[in-house]
């Protein structure tokens, strides 16, 4: 449980990691092209400055030298052109590293204005900035382009660059980042765990109480706990003890009822019956486990045996053979009562009934989920019909002929087996008696 609520809360926190890194990258990524274009426009507009400071009027016009100021500007395909225009679009003169006259510029923009734009060169695009000045020349005024551009792959490197040494970075803060978390949440959880152990401690009867030792945010929790399981526990033997005393002041009632009843009367005799049978069902049915908050860990054996001594002892004259056959330590993950109370049904009838013999198995056995406890009782007795594998469940349910007992026993090891979520089948024993299989699960 506790590994499942790590893995969730460290997916979210993943998740959430991500959008933000994710958000802060393609923000910083549009403030870097932002910036990156800004900072080529300025430089731009100084080579267009340059220019500015370099022209000559003449009577024809503007004059402006063939070799300009800059090395890049002289350098055929270098990357960087300027030229200028005058109002009709013309090319009055372009630098030395554009070799062609077909140059088209936009020339929007009022005088003493910058625009910004982008051009295409022979399918060659390029950042342009463009600036409009106005000369007076020969007494009438006349408008001039300024434009220096430079080729936008230079600025798209320059801007994949920047792109992969951010994500870099933001790989190494995003593998920090993890670690961190990772670290943070193993010891965060590590109180929650120590908990969860506990519990299980609880469930399989190694503890009684969990441990004091918390953090404060987690002692209410275990306080709480503590107490509750204390109560159950109180209230559980409490419980066991009035169904007792319950019972035996029903029994004595029922018995002076029965001895001083008339003797020859059969419906009385029956509805006597039938009222014993009841409320010893009934009593046997409430103290079934179905209430306990904890299923307390009990050595299977050692109740085993207390069975067989009482039930040797009771059936002394049978000198029945009892076989077993445990080959590792199982234990029963519940009530030690409640697993006497089934072994004691189960093992009367069948030292009841048998003529020799009579064989015990039990095992424990893993699957993927969980683990399952096996019992197998079988007796060499006459045992019964294949048809009766389900009646002999039923309460007051007999089928012999010998008016011992109430016929409930059996049932109530059935309502046992269920509150622990098993299954019990009866079946031909390849001893020629009665078998009882009982499957009950651990958790």
């Amino acid at each position: 449980m506790i590994g499942s609520l790590r893995r969730r809360f460290f997916s979210t926190m993943g998740v959430i990691t991500l959008a933000v890194m994710l958000v802060s990258f393609c923000f910083i990524d549009f403030s870097y092209r932002k910036q990156w274009r800004s900072t080529i426009e300025e430089t731009l507009q100084l080579h267009v400055f340059s220019l500015l400071s370099v022209s000559q009027l003449t009577a024809s016009g503007l004059s402006l030298p063939d070799i300009s100021y800059n090395p890049k500007l002289n350098t055929t395909d270098s990357g960087l052109w300027a030229a200028v225009f005058n109002s009709q679009g013309d090319v009055l003169w372009h630098s030395l590293s554009i070799s062609t006259d077909h140059i088209a510029a936009p020339l929007t923009g009022d005088v003493g204005t910058w625009s910004s734009n982008e051009i295409t060169v022979d399918q060659d695009q390029y950042l342009a900035m463009i600036y409009a000045v106005q000369l007076e020349i020969e007494g009438a005024p006349r408008t001039f382009h300024f434009v220096a551009a430079q080729e936008r792959s230079a600025l798209n490197q320059q801007i994949f660059k920047a792109r992969m040494q951010l994500l870099l970075i933001f790989l190494a803060i995003a593998i920090l980042l993890s670690i961190s978390q990772l670290i943070g949440l193993a010891l965060a959880f590590k109180p929650i765990a120590r908990m969860e152990q506990e519990i299980a401690g609880l469930d399989e009867g190694k503890l009684t109480q969990l441990s004091g030792n918390y953090p404060p945010e987690l002692n209410g929790v275990s306080s709480r706990l503590n107490a509750l399981i204390t109560k159950e526990t109180q209230l559980r033997e409490r419980y066991r003890e009035n169904m007792a005393d319950f019972a035996h002041s029903l029994k004595t009632p029922m018995a002076i009822i029965r001895n001083e009843g008339d003797a020859s009367s059969t419906d009385l005799n029956n509805a006597i019956k039938r009222i014993d049978n009841a409320i010893e069902y009934q009593l046997r049915r409430a103290v079934i486990s179905n209430h306990s908050l904890i299923k307390r860990g009990t050595d299977f054996t050692d109740i085993l045996n207390q069975v067989l001594n009482a039930m040797k002892k009771i059936y002394q004259d049978k000198n029945i053979v009892v076989q077993t056959h445990i080959p590792q330590p199982v234990t029963f993950h519940g009530d030690e009562n409640e697993l006497m109370e089934i072994l004691g049904n189960l093992l009367d009838n069948a030292f009841k009934y048998a003529h020799h013999t009579i064989s015990i198995s039990a095992t424990t056995l893993s699957d993927s989920d969980d683990n399952t406890i096996h019992i197998c009782i079988e007796d060499d007795g006459p045992g019964f019909h294949q048809d009766d594998t389900e009646a002999i469940f039923q309460r007051g349910t007999r089928l012999d002929n010998r008016g011992l007992g109430q016929g409930i026993g059996l049932a109530v090891v059935l309502d046992i087996v269920d509150q622990y979520q098993g299954t019990v089948r009866a079946s031909r024993s390849r001893l020629g008696g009665a078998q009882f299989d009982l499957s009950i699960p651990t958790g």
